[in-house]
């Protein structure tokens, strides 16, 4: 009785372990060869610089384009190092920004911009809309309290 105790523990604790592992990695890198060594750098969004960890021994650098898509370069070409030190100009530059380097463009500036005023319109628009609902609902009840009321008088 004590052996299976024993064993229904051990399952018991072995579970917790295998659920609390990091399912994110499980062991690998993000970039499985070396990557491009050259992207046009007015498509970058984003950049990332990933160091080595235990789940990957190697130093990556993982660029996100204006298309969303995911490129990891060479850590070692002459442009991501390029890269690397204008990251480095900038954050000294702005201590605010972090490990994820976003490069503000004017043009990156005006899409901001534009979105924002895109959403004020958006915002606009529905509170119009609910003005207009909600005056064709006071309109609706005031013609059925005179429906009413001339109803009980004849």
């Amino acid at each position: 009785m004590k052996t299976a105790a024993v064993i229904v523990f051990l399952v018991c604790l072995l579970a917790t372990e295998v659920q609390g592992q990091n399912q994110i990695h499980k062991g690998r890198c993000f970039c499985a060869d070396k990557g491009v060594d050259v992207v046009l750098r007015k498509n970058i969004e984003k950049f990332e610089i990933i160091p080595p960890s235990p789940s990957c021994g190697k130093q990556e650098i993982i660029v996100t384009l204006k298309s969303a898509e995911r490129k990891c370069l060479n850590p070692e070409s002459k442009f991501t190092q390029n890269l690397i030190k204008w990251a480095v100009e900038k954050m000294k530059k702005a201590p605010g920004i972090g490990p994820a380097v976003t490069p503000n463009t004017s043009s990156e500036k005006r899409r901001e911009e534009k979105r924002r005023e895109e959403k004020r319109r958006e915002e606009k628009r529905r509170e119009e809309q609910r003005r207009a609902e909600k005056r064709r609902q006071d309109t609706a009840r005031g013609r059925e309290i005179t429906l009413v009321e001339d109803y009980k008088g004849t």
